[in-house]
């Protein structure tokens, strides 16, 4: 009785965009990433405490591969190797728009373009993909 709750829920929310992953692979997903991203860089100092603090700050966030992925109006902050010696996290803003390998995005104070071949994407779950990702592990649990 409780697959098919489960079942239903996941059949009936038909939207175009889906999590298909659970939230244990998000999250072991967005570290992996990260950890990456840093280890060619934590020869200077600063980046050990970085690192730290940008997992802190991406929980609650998916990596993204392909920019086509995010929905409109969704929150994407980014990594980038610009400053390599200090890398943080940047603050990113909600995509409005695609262009292309550029993404439109507004801060809620100004609009910014990225080009995502120079970034490492990540993007804010809202409650209704965090519940899904939930729903999805319990799914793969009763499998």
């Amino acid at each position: 009785m409780e697959d098919e709750f489960i079942k239903n829920i996941l059949e009936k929310t038909n939207k175009t965009w889906k999590i298909k992953s659970s939230i244990k692979e998000i999250d072991d997903e967005v570290e992996k990433v990260v950890r990456d991203f840093y280890k060619p860089y934590l020869t200077f100092e600063k980046n050990f405490k970085n690192l730290e603090d940008t997992l802190k700050k991406l929980e609650g966030y998916m990596y993204i591969k392909d920019i086509n992925e995010i929905p409109k109006s969704y929150y994407v902050r980014y990594l980038s190797k610009k400053y390599f010696y200090d890398l943080t996290l940047c603050k990113g803003g909600f995509l409005i728009s695609i262009d292309g390998n550029k993404l439109n995005l507004y801060t809620g104070k100004i609009y910014i373009k990225i080009n995502r071949d120079k970034v490492t994407l990540f993007m804010k779950l809202k409650k209704n993909d965090k519940f899904r990702a939930l729903l999805n592990d319990l799914d793969g649990q009763n499998k």
